[in-house]
């Protein structure tokens, strides 16, 4: 089963932008490393010093071996006088579906761009209606899991 594992970091006053440009350079290395399913970056509306890291691993293990990889050889300099503080939290699925990568990367034709749209800003769109393993299908209402 995968593990999900949120960091919350808070950018000293000033240096978030910093902060998040030495993230974005070092993402290729964290998404290359075993295990890792993805990672997205997300700023805080209400306090932009506050970035979130939403991370999905294989294991438990790849996730223990990229934290000793980044505290090692692999650490990110850069980050040293930019991170004010930093939470690590650890979450097991207990309810989850997912959005089958064909359905955004290789859409149905019938599929209208409203709907493509709004699959790009995630699987809260109306209408979109996700399987665990089915692909998903476009219909007149949108998206649907195939029957």
């Amino acid at each position: 089963m995968s593990l999900h594992v949120t960091l919350e970091l808070t950018a000293v006053d000033g240096r978030v932008d910093e902060m998040i440009a030495v993230l974005k350079k070092s993402l290729p290395d964290t998404r290359a490393r075993q295990g890792c399913e993805f990672v997205t970056v997300h700023q805080d509306q209400a306090n932009p010093n506050q970035v979130l890291l939403i991370e999905r691993w294989a294991t438990r293990e790849d996730d223990d071996a990229y934290r000793a990889w980044r505290a090692g050889e692999g650490a990110i300099k850069e980050m040293g006088g930019l991170v004010a503080g930093a939470v690590i939290r650890y979450f097991d699925d207990v309810d989850a579906w997912r959005l089958h990568r064909r359905s955004v990367l290789d859409p149905p034709s019938s599929c209208s761009q409203s709907v493509l749209d709004g699959i790009a800003h995630g699987p809260q769109l109306l209408g979109c209606v996700t399987d665990p393993v089915d692909e998903l299908t476009c219909d007149a209402e949108g998206l649907a899991a195939p029957e």
